[in-house]
């Protein structure tokens, strides 16, 4: 009997786990669909707003300061920098969010106080988005070019 019962519940721990990859598999595929079609009605609202409805977990943040006049952009990935730099080494670009901000003062702003360029990971995302939460979107864009894991 207890046998049995050990059993069952690898069974069912087991599905439990193919489930919840199936769901994230589905998910990561949907994502370029699901920018093009929802991600337009976020420009011209904040950074926050369009965070709290994205759904998918965040596991890296790049940047760039660039001139003035350019585009202001933060990239969102769904991977680590580890396995980043592995689907990079395999020749792939990782299924990524790309947000352009408009060029205002605020943007500017908030960008003076960044390096160059760089990444943020880990606990340090909320505390960085937090910085640009309120700066406003021009163009959200998708990417789905890796499977993310």
């Amino acid at each position: 009997m207890k046998r049995n019962k050990r059993f069952l519940i690898v069974v069912l721990l087991l599905i439990f786990i193919r489930i919840n990859s199936q769901v994230k598999i589905e998910s990561t595929d949907n994502l370029k669909c699901r920018i093009e079609n929802s991600g337009q009605s976020y420009v011209g609202k904040t950074l926050q707003s369009f965070l709290t409805n994205i759904g998918m977990d965040i596991k890296m943040v790049t940047y760039e300061r660039i001139n003035e006049g350019k585009d202001y952009d933060i990239t969102l990935l769904f991977i680590t920098k580890k396995e980043y730099n592995k689907l990079r080494s395999q020749k792939i670009l990782p299924a990524r969010v790309v947000i352009y901000f408009e060029d205002n003062q605020q943007t500017r702003r908030a960008y003076d106080s960044l390096e160059q360029y760089g990444y943020v990971e880990n606990e340090k995302i909320p505390y960085f988005l937090d910085q640009l939460k309120n700066l406003l979107i021009k163009d959200i864009r998708g990417s789905e070019d890796a499977i993310m894991k």
